[in-house]
């Protein structure tokens, strides 16, 4: 992309060293990083945040693009890890 992201980091939790040594590296695999899908890797993130600050006041912004951007049909997956099944 035409963008290179922040001079500074703007938050206090930033994943975005995390995404680009990943899809530099071997392990990216297309949808996944070794065996296990990306997508999972956000929503496992989330959910520490959420579970690590459960009761002070959060805002977090989480995006999985990447999973949807040639072919929507595997968004549907991702329902599945919010209602506790694999």
């Amino acid at each position: 992309m035409r963008l290179s992201g922040f001079r500074e980091i703007p938050v206090d939790h930033y994943m975005r060293h995390f995404w680009m040594a990943a899809e530099n590296s071997t392990i990216n695999r297309g949808f996944c990083f070794g065996p296990r899908p990306k997508y999972k890797y956000i929503v496992e993130y989330v959910k520490d945040f959420f579970k690590k600050y459960s009761v002070a006041p959060k805002f977090t912004v989480a995006t999985i693009a990447g999973l949807s951007h040639a072919n929507n049909d595997p968004v549907a997956s991702i329902g599945k890890l919010f209602n506790g099944t694999p």
